[in-house]
């Protein structure tokens, strides 16, 4: 086989043919936005990156050598990608390999041909997770007929995750990802009074539920002091708990098999929490008010509101996971009216069967 650089002539019409390829795909990478993420909402569009070198496979180590030493010293080169004439991805090699080859072979020859890219549609959790997987720093992007669209940089797919998952905490609280502090007073009052409207839905029903109670209360007032100790309580470990799910879900790192290993776990944590909690409350309870059947009865409350609580928050973005809903949307609602409507009917529920003993505890 003739090697390229033996005809001079030639090796420079390849050369200015590559220049001219190098050139395209520059402008191309520098002008072409891509958005990764094909979701209805919260759309990530950025940038390929425009350092990675692209080289025709026809070409000399030597020239793929004299063409990575002209390029700016502040650029980090890492990978190099080879295409043919016609922009297909052929391969890559790592630019150790193009130091320490003959200079007079075509660079196809130290290309590693098993390439892994990735087509345009791919979503970027996807693209992180493969190049994590794989440890690669940049990752190559195709059309389906095999056509170099760009690459992209693993610490720009970070940064969409991480924009990610600061969307899912502004939708546990019903505020709409795209809002901004320094916005109109209309455009605010618009994003966040729908979702505020719906929490007085659930802060009514539960305040329903209490009215079932009144004569209780009116009994023993004493139960009154505890109930926003019990639904404060209750509201503050649902949302850790659904928090942590919501992000450990917006970043892979549990999958549909790990999830009764998930609940069974945190049934266990939320049990411990709920009894230590409860014990406290309880004494304070039973040393405030000189009677031992509420300290019992706040004590039990706590515990089992706690559980529910607790699993609440970790099976809820679950289910809305695998029904294929976006679990950070009304998870934060639904596990609050769950723990304080169902908190307040246990609670209530059995101050109403210990009614006579809360009464006369001696």
């Amino acid at each position: 086989m003739v090697s390229i650089s033996s005809n001079k002539a030639l090796d420079s019409d390849l050369n200015i043919a590559n220049s001219m390829l190098l050139d395209q795909l520059s402008n191309t990478s520098t002008n072409y936005e891509y958005d990764l993420d094909h979701k209805e909402s919260d759309h990530h569009v950025f940038k390929y990156d425009s350092q990675s070198i692209v080289l025709l496979e026809t070409i000399s180590i030597r020239n793929a050598l004299d063409y990575v030493r002209k390029m700016n010293s502040s650029t980090e080169v890492n990978n190099i990608y080879t295409v043919n004439e016609h922009n297909i991805l052929r391969g890559g090699f790592n630019i150790s390999r193009l130091i320490t080859s003959q200079l007079d072979a075509p660079i196809h020859t130290i290309t590693h041909p098993g390439l892994i890219s990735v087509l345009e549609e791919t979503d970027e959790q996807q693209c992180a997770e493969l190049m994590a997987k794989h440890h690669l720093a940049t990752l190559p992007i195709t059309d389906n007929e095999g056509h170099l669209i760009g690459v992209v940089k693993f610490e720009d797919l970070l940064d969409v995750m991480k924009q990610d998952v600061a969307n899912d905490m502004k939708k546990i609280v019903g505020i709409n990802p795209n809002e901004k502090l320094m916005v109109s007073t209309f455009q605010t009052v618009k994003a966040r009074l729908p979702w505020l409207s719906i929490n007085l839905m659930t802060v009514l029903f539960s305040g329903l539920i209490i009215s079932l109670f009144q004569t209780t209360l009116s009994d023993f007032i004493a139960l009154a002091i505890f109930l926003p100790v019990i639904a404060g309580q209750s509201a503050i470990l649902g949302t850790q708990t659904l928090t942590l799910i919501i992000r450990s879900i917006a970043l892979k790192e549990i999958t549909d098999s790990d999830s009764k290993d998930l609940i069974y776990s945190e049934l266990k944590s939320t049990f411990i929490n709920g009894l230590v909690l409860g014990l406290i409350t309880g004494i304070i309870a039973y040393i405030w008010f000189d009677n031992i059947y509420l300290g019992i009865l706040i004590t039990v409350s706590m515990l089992i509101t706690l559980l529910i609580a607790g699993l609440s928050g970790a099976i809820i973005p679950i289910v809305l996971k695998a029904a294929k809903m976006d679990p950070a949307v009304g998870s934060a609602v639904l596990v609050t009216t769950i723990t304080d409507v169902l908190g307040f009917i246990i609670y209530l529920g059995l101050a109403a069967l210990s009614i006579n003993y809360l009464l006369n505890p001696f």
